[in-house]
């Protein structure tokens, strides 16, 4: 691990700040039975239950406003279930936190409750309405990267019971035969063809992603099939996945992009044995770091007179046809996502990449680099207002800090006692 920067006195603030983001997102984001978390939430004043909002049972029945459920706040829970688990394993290990564990598990039941609610085996849902008895039949590569790279994370913890451990190992195995069967192709709940679903592309956003599943597959399992096939589609083409993830320019993309490369490259380094392979892999990490350092700045544009006003209401049913909306690239969610996904979400996004890739990324050897992006990092994470964020913005804030502490980027304040 690189060395760590000197303790600024802004850590203490810091430490302070991330208090009131973690307390925002278990009071605000996260259903207290399900463990799931959902996108974003109304204003704080609104009396109403919970996630009111959230689509009815015959909505999702006629998939409205379409398959995926896009906007409707139930979005990405398996995704951002994953990215948040890792961030509760990293604060148990990194301070022996009993609260963080319990969290943490709290997230693993969500995810499994995703990757199980289903009867068709082997179907990773988007999320779950309220009661926990619905959900839309489209998923997407995302969810199955995150969910995977977050549920890996927690069964290589301290806090992982055997008998948890098992049931991850279940749903992998079912996850994966069903990508077989469908020639790896994340087809909806009745067999549809999806949108984001290919995970046999070999492109800059797919190629990592198919070898994350079948390797940490290969790991939790020990099944040779899956090594096997890992294999298999590495040498596929003259090993033209390899090829695609070491374009340097094509890693200058929407940072959630890039994140979720980064989120399968992780275990790809960490499970490969063939040195030459795992440099590639380090390689292409850090081309994901380098690719992100533009979108860092959209921090310094947060507002908090913009931030406070902005509108949060829910109700996406006003903002949607009447028929629904069933292409990507369409945004319905409440009027106040749009900027705080712009100077909150996105910056966090990329210095998570940058983050991750610290060890790896000889730029961030130079002291002057290294230091600056820890000021900026400090910068956006004590200024952020967290009691007044509405989204699941708030997670890959919490997330940031934690995987800065782990690399040495920021140092954790000394308790009195110690």
């Amino acid at each position: 691990m690189l060395q760590a920067t000197p303790q600024s006195p802004t850590d203490a603030v810091l430490a302070q700040q991330m208090q009131t983001c973690h307390q925002r997102i278990w009071e605000r984001l996260i259903h207290p039975q399900l463990g799931l978390i959902y996108d974003y939430v109304g204003p704080d004043e609104d009396a109403r239950p919970p996630f009111w909002w959230l689509p009815t049972a015959e909505e999702i029945a006629r998939r409205y406003p379409n398959p995926q459920g896009w906007s409707t706040g139930m979005e990405d829970s398996s995704l951002n279930g994953g990215v948040y688990l890792t961030a509760m394993v990293t604060a148990y290990r990194l301070t022996g936190e009993t609260q963080y564990a319990e969290k943490a598990r709290r997230l693993y039941q969500g995810l499994m409750r995703t990757a199980t609610c289903s009867q068709e085996t082997g179907l990773i849902v988007r999320s779950l309405t309220y009661d926990g008895q619905h959900w839309y039949p489209a998923s997407s590569v995302d969810q199955y990267t995150w969910w995977f790279h977050g549920m890996w994370v927690y069964a290589h913890s301290d806090i992982a019971t055997p008998q948890e451990v098992a049931a991850i190992k279940q749903v992998v195995h079912d996850v994966c035969t069903r990508l077989e069967r469908d020639g790896w192709q994340i087809l909806q709940e009745d067999g549809k063809p999806a949108y984001w679903c290919n995970l046999d592309a070999i492109r800059i956003d797919r190629s990592s992603r198919l070898l994350e599943l079948l390797l940490i597959a290969y790991d939790l399992s020990a099944d040779p099939h899956w090594l096997e096939l890992y294999q298999q589609k590495l040498a596929e083409q003259n090993y033209a996945r390899l090829d695609s993830i070491q374009d340097w320019l094509a890693m200058t993309g929407t940072p959630y992009v890039i994140l979720q490369n980064a989120a399968s490259l992780i275990p790809l380094i960490a499970l490969e044995t063939n040195d030459d392979i795992r440099k590639c892999y380090t390689t292409s990490l850090t081309a994901c770091a380098r690719g992100m350092w533009y979108a860092v700045l959209a921090c310094y544009r947060y507002d908090s007179e913009q931030v406070a006003s902005a509108d949060w209401d829910p109700d996406w049913r006003k903002r949607y046809p009447p028929d629904g909306f069933h292409k990507g690239g369409i945004s319905f969610e409440p009027p106040g996502w749009q900027f705080e996904d712009e100077v909150v979400r996105r910056p966090c996004e990329a210095m998570l990449v940058i983050a991750y890739a610290a060890d790896h990324d000889p730029m961030m050897r130079i002291d002057r680099v290294r230091e600056q992006f820890a000021h900026t990092l400090r910068y956006a994470l004590t200024t952020y207002e967290y009691e007044k964020l509405h989204s699941y913005s708030l997670i890959y804030a919490e997330t940031l800090y934690w995987v800065a502490l782990d690399k040495g980027l920021v140092s954790r304040p000394l308790a009195e006692s110690e």
